[in-house]
């Protein structure tokens, strides 16, 4: 009878832990869309409250959610042996059933350069307007296509910042933060906030900062040596006294001077391989229970 109670009971809690494990499962995926959010509301108030802050950001790697259900079955016969109290006594069960729950994400802190700039740029046009970005900014985040003349790294999301709805955000002192905000977040003493109706802007900059944070360093696409370059000269020499003559081809910037024939750019080690192999990773492991 006692075997069959618990091998009803491991078989309940099978089809039991899986339903815990959809739900928590789902639970982690909606937790994702809230990091991204609080992350960009985060540095939005850091820079609302220091411009020349650098910019803290990882974009989320891989997630992992585990259940473990334990159970045991223990119990206890005692016989005693007194006068007029012979034999049986009592007999008492001790069934332990325990589950741990955990929650876990791997996140890519960004640090390479041009992405901490190109994100620091992005914050500047949101808060500060995009005249604060300057040529430099603007040249980091269009598309090579956009700026033929400027060499470098460009990240292609300048049309994307064009589109950011306005006054989708506020600032303002901790006594202004209205109740019915969406997110909120502070530093120093300068708080920013989304109302409901302006979470279309927050989601809009952060899928452009996670463009930013995701891409190759080293993708081919985001390089322009620029229109402004090297230029191939080519010259017939002929050896006094000779009839034969030797072709020499040489490169030249555009102030005449000898140049390499192929542009240089220079690539992030942190970054060569795969991705799981050579990133920065961080385990955020949520807390079981």
């Amino acid at each position: 009878m006692k075997v069959l109670l618990m091998t009803m009971a491991v078989v309940a809690c099978a089809g039991c832990t899986m339903g815990t494990l959809r739900r928590e499962t789902l639970t982690q995926v909606d937790s994702a869309v809230d990091l991204h959010y609080r992350e960009v509301m985060d540095n939005l108030a850091l820079f609302a409250d220091d411009p020349n802050a650098l910019p803290v950001f990882a974009s989320i790697f891989t997630g992992t959610s585990q259940i473990t259900d334990t159970e045991s079955f223990g119990e206890t016969t005692v016989w005693q042996r007194a006068k007029g109290l012979n034999g049986f006594g009592s007999q008492t069960a001790a069934p332990v059933v325990t589950r741990q729950i955990g929650q876990n994400w791997t996140v890519d802190p960004i640090v390479d350069p041009e992405r901490l700039e190109a994100i620091r740029f992005s914050l500047w046009w949101v808060i500060y307007g995009p005249q604060s970005v300057g040529p430099e900014g603007i040249s980091l985040l269009a598309r090579p296509d956009q700026v033929p003349n400027l060499a470098g790294r460009h990240f292609g999301v300048l049309d994307q910042m064009n589109r950011l709805p306005n006054g989708w955000f506020r600032r303002g002192g901790s006594d202004e933060v209205p109740r019915n905000t969406a997110y909120k977040a502070c530093h120093g003493g300068i708080s920013v906030w989304v109302l409901p109706e302006g979470v279309r802007g927050l989601a809009d900059l952060s899928l452009v900062l996670q463009n930013i944070s995701r891409v190759n360093i080293n993708s081919t696409t985001l390089f322009n040596p620029g229109l402004v370059g090297p230029a191939m000269w080519q010259f017939n020499i002929s050896p006094k006294g000779s009839a034969s003559k030797v072709s020499v081809t040489v490169a030249v910037d555009y102030q005449g001077k000898l140049a390499p024939d192929t542009p240089y750019i220079p690539t992030r080690l942190d970054s060569l391989g795969n991705d799981p192999t050579f990133r920065s990773q961080v385990v955020a492991a949520g807390a079981t229970h």
